[in-house]
């Protein structure tokens, strides 16, 4: 494959060109690249400690990859992702949605020693108004790949939930935050 640089941007910077005089096979090229993968891992193994892993679970991430999963399903006809579609929702239902006050929570991870789930600093964090907007999402792009009537029924209820805690009716527009929580100085807002 020759790459060109009409305008020379890309002389004498750190960028692979091949000029079209190389005689390589795509075997020789593969071995050679397969060669130093393994000597920058290696290299990178014992130079470098390892980035730290975020273990937490937020439920507007969830949200988004339900719905890609829901969407996947339908254009792929693919059933496991479905059921991949439908655990996610029951995590979210059985860890990320507290029951007694109907209400979302932000986030939770699970504690590498215990393999327990976990809140944030001991304390169960409500859900953003995201969170509760790519849940509901969710609920209805996955109700249309498996027809759950639960599912839309869990996006009602999320979405009294969302208009009663972030809807300011006299501004006509929703705030991220409930605003109930005193550290937050400023509300930011979602405009319609």
């Amino acid at each position: 494959m020759i790459f060109k640089d009409p305008h020379d941007e890309l002389k004498n910077q750190n960028v692979l060109i091949t000029n079209g005089n190389s005689q390589s096979n795509s075997n020789e090229v593969k071995d050679i690249l397969s060669k130093s993968r393994e000597i920058l891992l290696n290299y990178r193994n014992t130079n470098r400690p390892r980035p730290h892993r975020d273990e937490k679970f937020l439920s507007s991430w969830n949200g988004l990859m339900i719905s890609g999963l829901a969407r996947a399903a339908c254009v792929l006809q693919q059933t496991h992702y479905i059921e991949l579609a439908k655990q996610a929702i029951d995590f979210i239902r059985t860890y990320l949605f507290d029951q007694s006050s109907k209400r979302l929570l932000r986030a939770c991870y699970i504690d590498q020693q215990t393999q327990q789930i976990q809140y944030s600093s001991d304390s169960k964090i409500n859900g953003f108004l995201d969170d509760y907007a790519y849940v509901i999402q969710a609920c209805i792009d996955l109700y249309e790949a498996n027809f759950d009537d639960d599912l839309l029924m869990f996006a009602y209820e999320l979405q009294k939930q969302q208009d009663e805690l972030f809807w300011e009716e006299n501004k006509n527009r929703y705030l991220s935050t409930d605003g109930k929580d005193s550290s937050i100085i400023l509300h930011l807002s979602e405009g319609l």
